[in-house]
Formats: structure tokens, sequence, C-alpha cells
């Protein structure tokens, strides 16, 4: 009978418990960023609605019934043109009784200067005649004043956005007639914003424009007011911005506007770098020339999409581990799994807010 030995090798050690752990790998590979400084601005973007630049209300100096009214809401005017006219009987009367006083003035002043020459009056009397003169020309001026102003012209090329009263109406001193619409300045969108938004603009600002009505318009502007003081009500500071091709758009249409702040520098890592976050708070691997690693604490911003901005704790040019700094230990040595392109990876640079 044959006996046959078969030797069983010992795999997992023979007598002890399983340890299936690999042992810890020398120079662990990693990548890097080095930190450098990029504008970190975002694009202000906000809804608002189409407004004239210059809308006034327009009215009569005095009192009166309206005569007539030339023009309807929606009209376009040229400067100087007739808008609306008072009747005028008691202004003109006004006028004449003016011209009769002024006249009366005259002829006396100049006989009194003629009886003064004579010695037939003292000097006073002439002067008391002379400021009737003065008073009666002043009365002249004012009465033909008023007849002009018994008409309503526009102030410049526009177009009549309101029209408030009928012929037969009763004007009274300083009501709105008609609502007018200054062409010469344009248009613009009003917005409101939150103040570090509207702080962060500056007057000819770069903005794209987009009508809601029109979204196949590509409308160009810039930032032509920025408020001086937030609102009470809403805590928004209202921002205007002016735009080209909107001369014919009606007042009140939605728009949508997008703006170019000024640039803002600072420090981004990706957020595959940080470890260990809390709140603003975080930490990363840097590497020091031996290429070992050293853990850093940092104070973070704002997140932006795949990255995050850096607001103290890390100076630019300073290397920092990204991928696979979750297996970095303190003080390890480390290997680059690609140094030439980390080191020359812009798209992945960390930045600190100067």
């Amino acid at each position: 009978m044959k006996k046959w030995m078969v030797w069983i090798p010992c795999l997992i050690g023979c007598g002890g418990s399983a340890d299936v752990r690999p042992p810890a790998a020398k120079n662990t590979a990693v990548e890097i960023v080095v930190a450098k400084s990029e504008d970190v601005s975002r694009p202000i973007k906000a809804s608002g609605t189409v407004r004239a630049k210059r809308a006034v209300e327009l009215s009569f100096k005095g009192a009166g019934v309206v005569d007539r009214v030339f023009v309807d809401e929606g009209a376009r005017v040229k400067k100087g043109q007739v808008l609306a006219r008072l009747d005028a009987t008691e202004y003109q009367m006004g006028a004449s009784q003016a011209k009769d006083s002024f006249d009366k003035a005259a002829r006396d002043f100049e006989r009194a200067k003629k009886l003064e020459e004579r010695g037939a009056i003292g000097r006073m009397e002439t002067e008391d005649a002379k400021t009737r003169f003065d008073v009666a020309r002043a009365g002249l001026t004012q009465a033909a004043y008023n007849v002009t102003r018994a008409q309503i012209v526009a102030p410049e090329d526009g177009w009549i956005l309101r029209r408030f009263v009928e012929t037969g109406e009763v004007a009274s001193p300083g009501r709105p007639v008609l609502q007018f619409e200054g062409g010469l300045r344009g248009k613009v969108v009003r917005v409101s914003l939150v103040d570090r938004e509207a702080m962060s603009l500056e007057l000819a600002t770069a903005c794209d424009v987009r009508i809601d009505a029109r979204p196949d318009l590509a409308l160009k502007g810039v930032v032509s007011e920025i408020g001086r003081d937030v609102s009470k009500v809403t805590g928004l500071v209202d921002v205007e911005v002016k735009f080209e091709g909107g001369e014919n758009m009606p007042d009140g249409l939605s728009a949508k506007i997008s703006c170019a702040p000024r640039a803002t520098t600072a420090l981004v890592l990706p957020i595959e770098s940080l470890l260990g976050e809390n709140g603003a708070h975080a930490s990363v691997f840097s590497l020091d020339d031996q290429n070992v690693a050293h853990r850093q604490e940092i104070v973070t911003g704002d997140a932006r999409e795949n990255k995050v901005i850096v607001k103290d704790g890390l100076k630019e040019g300073t290397r920092i581990v990204t991928r696979g700094a979750a297996y970095v230990h303190e003080g390890e040595k480390v290997q680059l799994a690609s140094l030439n392109e980390a080191e020359h990876a812009p798209s992945d640079t960390a930045v600190v807010i100067r």
C-alpha cells in the first residue's frame, strides 16, 4: 500500500490571526498644485425693469382752463413742439394792462426828468417816478412770461408716456398734464442689489442686457448710476444700467443684467485638497523642498464650482497636495505623481485674498 504525503503551506501564518492590511507604502504618490494669484470675481446678475433715463411730468405754471392737448400717449415729439395750451384770454388781458401801466410809467418818468431840469420839481420826485417805471417794466416782463407759460412745449426730442388731462378741464399750477420721456438720454434697466454687490461696481462697468420679451437681442450696456443710500425697507441699493438699442421699447419691460465687477485677486484651492473642514476652518498638506508633507491650518471663504477661496494661512507659491491627500501622514516624504504637470497647472491653483 502506497502512502502519499501532502505538503500544505501555511499561507496566513500558523497559530496566529489573519492580518490582511497591506504594508504601508513608502513615498506615497500624490498630485499637487502650486498656489498662485488669480481673479476670483464673479459676474453680478440681477433682474429689473426697463425705464427711461429721464422721465418728467410737465405742467402749467398758472391755473386756467385747458384749451387743447395736442398729443396722445405714445406720441413721438420734437424739441420745442407745443404739447398743450391753456385758454390764455386772462393772461393776455393781464399782459395788456401791464403794457398800459408800463407806457404810463415811462411817460411820467420822462416828464419828471424834464421838470427837474427846469427846477420845477426836486430830485426826490424824479427818483419816485423812476421807481414806478422800474416796477411797471418788471410787471410787463412777468405778464409776458405768464402768456408764454400758458402752453407746454417739449424740452427735447422724446415720447409722451401718459396724458393726465383733457380739453375743458381746469388745470391748477403744478398739476401734471403730461408725462414726458426724453429720448436723448436713452433707456436704462433699474435693478436693486445687496450692498456688497453694488459696492463692487463702478460707473461705466460693462454689462450684458437681456430683455425677457426679446431673448434674441444681445444688448450691451454700462453702469450709469449707483445709489448713494441703502433702502430702509429692502436693505438694497438701486443701480441703473444704461443700454443702447432700447429707444423704442416701452417702460416696464422685464430685463436681466450681467455685469463684470472690478477684479478681485485671491488664492483658491481645489476642494479635494481640504482635510478636516470645520466651518471656515480646514487643513491641507503642504510640501517642503524635500517633498515632506506638513499639515497646515487655513481659513476658507466662498466655494466656487470645484474650488474654495483661501482667506488666511497660505502663501503664494506653496505646494499643496491635492489627489492623495487623505493617505498622507504628517512628516511623510511623498512622491509626486506628475511633478511637471502639477507645477504648471493653472486651473488648480490656490489664492489668498489681498
